[in-house]
């Protein structure tokens, strides 16, 4: 409701084009704490506690409709709970190359329901993997990337470290980031 009446009433940005992806009434929801712009081709979103497949879907759409620039969406399955109730609680980008990652987002042999979606003419495209490192790569044309995995992959201390926002780093510019004292 804020960012509406921002958006319409504030000189800054008021008739100033800025586009409104979904409408706030609308069944469908996406959180911010869920959406992770990676670069200026390419946004992950989390599908979580909060987010729903149909809104990321529906933002897709949009997105490729609308010529935003955005060439891809990388959809990314967290578990549903509480503990993890936003991708950037468990996941976000801290270099071009270096993510943070809670371990437990991932199966025991790390796997993780990935979909990327592009756009296809009129419509889009969605293709599944289970392999997070790859389908980074892949959607950010790198060579390779780093997976800093929350605790050290300890298994006592990386929940206790997710507990505390281990994973959640505000990256200010590429490799600089502000956490808290306790991480």
């Amino acid at each position: 409701m804020f960012t509406e009446y921002i958006l319409n009433h504030h000189p800054r940005f008021a008739n100033k084009g800025v586009e409104v992806w979904l409408d706030r009434d609308t069944t469908e929801h996406i959180e911010g704490g869920d959406e992770l712009v990676l670069s200026d081709k390419v946004v992950a979103v989390g599908i979580s506690q909060r987010t729903n497949a149909k809104a990321l879907e529906t933002m897709a759409r949009r997105l490729f409709a609308k010529n935003s620039g955005f060439e891809k969406v990388l959809a990314i399955k967290i578990p549903n709970n509480r503990a993890m109730m936003h991708l950037d609680t468990v996941f976000t980008m801290v270099d071009y190359d270096k993510f943070t990652i809670h371990p437990a987002i991932q199966s025991k042999n790390g796997k993780i329901d990935v979909f990327t979606i592009v756009p296809d003419g009129d419509d889009i495209k969605i293709t599944h993997s289970d392999d997070l490192h790859a389908t980074l790569k892949d959607a950010l044309g790198l060579d390779d990337l780093v997976l800093i995995p929350t605790g050290n992959g300890d298994a006592i201390v990386a929940p206790r470290e997710q507990w505390n926002d281990g994973s959640n780093t505000l990256a200010i510019a590429p490799g600089v980031v502000v956490t808290y004292n306790r991480n």
